[in-house]
């Protein structure tokens, strides 16, 4: 008898130690949380390593303390950020923009956009991108109209589906249209300059150290499997 109780007391016991530990890590796992810098980012080659790095379990597994807020648009970025939701974003300058026409439009060259129409991010340098290409067209007879699409999805599709012109687009959505047969039209701002879809800063703030261990993996895993072996991660 005495053997039954003390194997009940035993058993009651290791419940209990058992519940005490899953509530302290739940109350650690919260504490860590609420201390996670939270990073507002968007669906961009520029930030997939990071994206790998979450999906790899680096960001847990190497302590980063880092939590990622993916967006559809770099205004939803910036307005993360503004109401608290994320510390940090991504940083839109630092992003390849390219300017795709529609299959449709048989545009090929910045000549060619005379009274066309033009979906960039007025948020985001995208925007900066479809001005350098207008301002290079001022003279003309007739305008290029640039219109208001945020999301970068919508963009591409309304791109492919030839409801625009053409638009301005990051990878992997750039060489997505001109794999389906759109086409990329070269956008420089001076003449003696440099590409301006040439990134021009860092991606994320360097106050974030704890991310160069991950992200290094993270881009290591990237070169050894290629880019595509990630197309997933993005849907």
């Amino acid at each position: 008898m005495r053997i039954i109780q003390y194997t009940i007391v035993w058993g009651m016991l290791a419940i209990s130690l058992t519940a005490c530990s899953s509530k302290k890590n739940d109350e650690d796992n919260k504490a860590t949380s609420a201390k996670a810098t939270k990073v507002a980012i968007v669906d961009v080659d520029e930030c997939l390593p990071l994206i790998v790095a979450e999906h790899l379990g680096l960001l847990d597994s190497l302590h980063a303390d880092v939590k990622l807020i993916r967006k559809g648009s770099i205004a939803e970025c910036k307005q993360a950020v503004e109401n608290g939701e994320a510390d940090a974003c991504v940083n839109d300058q630092a992003i390849g923009y390219k300017l795709i026409t529609a299959k449709k439009a048989r545009i090929k060259r910045i000549s060619q956009l005379n009274d066309k129409v033009i979906a960039a991010d007025r948020e985001g340098h995208s925007f900066y991108m479809a001005r350098m290409a207008v301002d290079s067209l001022m003279k003309a007879l007739q305008p290029v109209f640039i219109i208001q699409v945020e999301n970068i999805r919508v963009r591409m599709n309304m791109l492919i589906t030839s409801n625009i012109d053409a638009a301005i687009l990051p990878e992997p959505y750039a060489s997505r249209a001109v794999n389906m047969g759109n086409y990329e039209i070269k956008v420089k701002a001076k003449s003696n300059s440099k590409s301006i879809t040439e990134k021009q800063q860092p991606l994320l703030t360097k106050k974030i150290a704890k991310l160069k261990e991950p992200l290094s993996i993270a881009h290591d895993s990237i070169r050894r499997f290629g880019k595509e072996n990630y197309e997933r991660i993005w849907k």
